[in-house]
């Protein structure tokens, strides 16, 4: 099998791949914003998952570059582009790895800017609830005292009942 279809499969296996990250990353984001700390753990387990296997894909590539440059270039020590790959191919197959390489990266900033708004919302949930914390920390206080058997004794000034389901 020709080394460039080689590269067209997986160029489209990382593809593939890279949308499940998009759309658990898109999930991520709603289970932010709903407060689901269980959902958010599963999809981040779950996107672990995919990136494991796109780490895989992406040995093989280099794998199948690395061949490619010792059949094709005579073994040359400089690094290989996927630009140079479509230089030496022809005809069709350069002409879809050259779209699924523009869908790739593509997808990768899509992806990125993603992340980048869910860290965000994210460090935003987390800031609130700090401040909500030290708002009830700051209204509660520990008032200790003696009573007349000469034990000490203790209570809370305005004491709140708190959720702990919230």
């Amino acid at each position: 099998m020709e080394i460039v279809v080689v590269i067209e499969r997986i160029l489209q296996r990382e593809l593939e791949l890279y949308q499940k990250v998009y759309m658990l990353e898109e999930q991520k984001g709603e289970a932010i914003i709903r407060r689901n700390g269980i959902l958010l753990e599963k999809l981040s387990f779950e996107q672990e998952k995919v990136l494991s296997e796109i780490l895989e894909v992406e040995a093989d590539r280099e794998k199948c570059i690395a061949q490619y440059q010792k059949e094709m270039l005579n073994n040359s020590s400089k690094e290989i582009t996927l630009q140079e790959i479509l230089h030496y191919a022809e005809g069709d197959a350069a002409k879809r790895i050259r779209q699924l390489g523009n869908s790739l990266k593509e997808l990768l900033y899509k992806i990125q800017a993603l992340a980048q708004t869910n860290e965000k919302l994210a460090r935003d949930r987390i800031e609130m609830f700090a401040l909500l914390l030290k708002e009830i920390k700051s209204r509660l206080s520990l008032r200790t005292g003696y009573n007349k058997d000469a034990v000490e004794h203790c209570s809370l000034d305005n004491p709140l009942v708190i959720n702990r389901t919230a």
